[in-house]
């Protein structure tokens, strides 16, 4: 079980990291081809970018304290 476990988390752990990838890439592109884009999506935009952050922390850790009890 636990094996399978971390095989997922390892999962959820890539794909939460690409999303972020992604994002930041998002927002590093408006900036750097000085695109108009509202107030409003950059917050947005930002918002997401912690809360992914913080699931990919979350993911992290729980994954290392699986590795720790083996």
């Amino acid at each position: 079980m636990s094996e399978y476990e971390e095989e997922m988390l390892l999962k959820e752990l890539q794909k939460c990291g690409l999303h972020l990838r992604k994002l930041k890439e998002k927002l590093y592109c408006y900036c750097e081809k000085r695109v108009f884009v509202k107030g409003s999506t950059i917050l947005k935009m930002y918002a997401k970018i912690e809360e992914t952050q913080r699931e990919y922390n979350r993911l992290d850790n729980r994954l290392i304290e699986l590795e720790n009890v083996q």
